[in-house]
């Protein structure tokens, strides 16, 4: 998995954080999206090297734990980064709006 790449975040389970007690960065379950940041994953002391990603659903960032997300589409065979975007702009739903 590489920045760029189009993943799934797998969805919430028991055991997982409560969502109102998630911060809402943090709330990437069953989001799709696209890897812009891969870094390390640190929760409280624990600490996982590489296994953090930052991914842009098309209306936010969400940071995600790699070893939960599936690869849907490697932009390196395809020009989905662009067809992403394209699509996303022109439904005004997604459209990010600043104050």
């Amino acid at each position: 998995m590489k920045i760029g790449d189009y993943v799934r975040y797998r969805e919430w389970r028991e055991g997982d954080s409560p969502l109102e007690e998630t911060p809402f960065w943090k709330r990437g379950w069953g989001q799709t999206g696209i890897i812009i940041e891969l870094g390390d994953w640190k929760i409280g002391s624990l600490f996982w090297p590489g296994e953090m990603a930052i991914i842009w659903t098309g209306e936010y960032f969400t940071e995600v734990c790699t070893r939960d997300i599936e690869v849907i589409s490697n932009l390196s065979s395809t020009n989905f980064l662009q067809t992403f975007f394209d699509n996303r702009a022109i439904c005004k739903e997604s459209v990010v709006k600043y104050n």
